[in-house]
């Protein structure tokens, strides 16, 4: 399928601002588990606040989202350039990323960085488990320095982009906006809030 770059990064860059505000909002969106360690999407609060992406209509889509924080070894620029190299990427995730393919490169690097990088990826996301099938996605995947000490990955699918996010078509898997947000810390460390 052809797409217009132009409307695949605003895609990107749309999905990159929802992910900056489920990083920044608690409560009521995000429920923290009883021992604290990670915290569960609100489906109806998300479906409430965030409409660009909501793909929920259909009584047959199940949507589960998590978040959690961790201190990395790696730096940003680190976790940036495992992220957006496929191998590195299914070397990071064997468990979970199956077959994967860089489908195209929508944009490059800003002045030598990872910044600015936009590919189209096909992917086959698995589940240790029978019950699960192995799902096969198509996705952007956009990585953006969002200030000197703070980077920015984000995921979203490219399925809702021809008809729109309430009549989109859906295969048998869609991501919605999701990624990390690193923040460098002074000690070589980063911050890693994943969702």
């Amino acid at each position: 399928m052809e797409y217009d770059k132009s409307v695949l990064m605003n895609h990107s860059l749309a999905a990159m601002n929802e992910l900056l505000k489920l990083a920044m909002i608690d409560e009521p969106l995000w429920v923290r588990s009883l021992d604290g360690s990670v915290e569960t999407l609100n489906v109806e609060e998300y479906a409430r606040s965030f409409t660009q992406f909501n793909c929920m209509k259909s009584r047959d889509f199940r949507t589960d989202g998590t978040r959690a924080s961790r201190r990395m070894i790696n730096n940003g620029l680190t976790l940036m350039e495992i992220l957006m190299d496929k191998n590195l990427w299914m070397e990071m995730f064997p468990c979970i990323i199956g077959k994967t393919s860089t489908v195209d490169v929508i944009s490059t690097s800003i002045g030598g960085s990872k910044s600015g990088i936009l590919q189209l990826i096909n992917t086959e996301l698995q589940m240790i488990s029978d019950l699960v099938s192995v799902r096969e996605i198509t996705f952007l995947r956009y990585c953006h320095q969002y200030a000197k000490d703070i980077w920015v990955i984000v995921d979203v699918s490219v399925d809702m982009i021809n008809k729109g996010a309430q009549q989109c078509e859906i295969r048998n898997c869609l991501r919605l906006p999701s990624g990390c947000v690193v923040q460098d810390l002074l000690n070589g460390y980063s911050k890693d809030s994943v969702g």
